[in-house]
């Protein structure tokens, strides 16, 4: 018997790799669906092009209240800083994305 190597991440086929980062991906955006879901006053669909302001009307003291339970369910600490490029559910899923490696 041989020793196999660990295989690499770059060994995967690259539909398995992106199969992987989208179901991270989605994973964020239902936590995310289902903690809007009480502030969604105007029931509006929730979708990834759903605007936190706009759309839901969140005040800047619920979009607050709404990060800190993304944190606290994450177990990450999101910069206050990119919160003014932050507009959407999806563009707020994949900034989570990244400080979630």
């Amino acid at each position: 018997m041989g020793i196999v190597p660990p295989s690499k991440s770059s060994d995967l086929p690259e539909v398995a790799q992106g199969h992987t980062a989208m179901a991270d991906y989605q994973e964020y955006l239902d936590f995310m669906y289902s903690a809007l879901e009480p502030l969604n006053k105007k029931n509006v669909e929730l979708a990834e092009t759903t605007d936190l302001v706009a759309d839901i009307g969140l005040s800047s003291l619920e979009v607050m209240e709404f990060i800190e339970k993304i944190e606290d369910h994450f177990d990450i600490s999101i910069p206050l800083n990119i919160l003014p490029d932050v507009n959407t559910v999806g563009e707020l899923a994949r900034k989570v994305q990244e400080l979630n490696p």
